[in-house]
């Protein structure tokens, strides 16, 4: 009750930061680097909410989806962009590659979290190397959503692990958090019918993998031609 309560003044001042961001401040770079930063944080604090509402969701058997048609290439691209300030600050060349026509019966916010929180943790970990995220086909009735950093990597040991809740892996001396943003994922892509996994070794990396059920439309389905995009 708490998150939730704190989540409507907190986006209204994510509105109201944008805002004033967005306005002429002649000669106020440090106006305008001060409102970048708040903002930073509000969408940090944001992000912890609506992991924390999740969390309680889950804890207490009570997540409901709210499902209807999703574009998933449509709904990344999205994200991608939100993020196009957040890797250029972390030094990380953002590139999106997508094949169209990738539609399911999804849970749109439930879906821009998980896309929202892996890309938020490929930045924090592949800081200063590109990051790469691309949807596909994954079979006629998959789409498979990847994510991909060029970072520390991660043990073999921890790779199972880290989709535990509470469970998190050192960040190079960041914030580690609080080990909910990948448990949250798994059990939001679960909830889906998808499934989650992550490819990785130290120092080379790590790609994180999410397969979700499509809309079967019949002979309609079929392989479209392939897109992609930079940021």
């Amino acid at each position: 009750m708490a998150a939730h309560d704190l989540g409507n003044p907190l986006n209204t001042l994510q509105l109201l930061l944008r805002r004033l961001q967005r306005m002429e401040l002649a000669g106020e770079q440090k106006a305008r680097d001060g409102l970048a930063a708040a903002l930073k944080q509000t969408q940090r604090l944001g992000q912890l909410l609506h992991n924390l509402l999740d969390l309680s969701r889950l804890s207490s058997g009570k997540l409901m989806l709210d499902v209807a048609p999703v574009d998933l290439p449509e709904l990344v691209h999205e994200v991608v962009e939100r993020f196009a300030e957040q890797a250029a600050e972390a030094g990380c060349k953002l590139e999106f590659g997508a094949e169209l026509g990738l539609v399911g019966r999804w849970d749109r916010l439930r879906l821009d979290r998980v896309v929202t929180n892996l890309l938020s943790n490929a930045l924090k970990f592949g800081r200063g190397r590109p990051v790469e995220v691309r949807v596909e086909y994954a079979g006629v009735a998959r789409a498979r959503l990847c994510v991909r950093d060029h970072g520390v990597g991660i043990a073999p040991e921890a790779q199972r692990r880290i989709f535990e809740r509470f469970e998190r892996e050192p960040s190079g001396g960041q914030h580690a958090g609080f080990g909910l943003g990948l448990y949250i994922v798994r059990q939001l892509v679960e909830a889906h019918g998808g499934t989650i996994r992550v490819e990785s070794a130290p120092s080379e990396g790590a790609t994180f993998i999410v397969e979700l059920p499509l809309m079967l439309l019949g002979s309609e389905l079929r392989e479209p031609p392939d897109i992609s995009l930079h940021s």
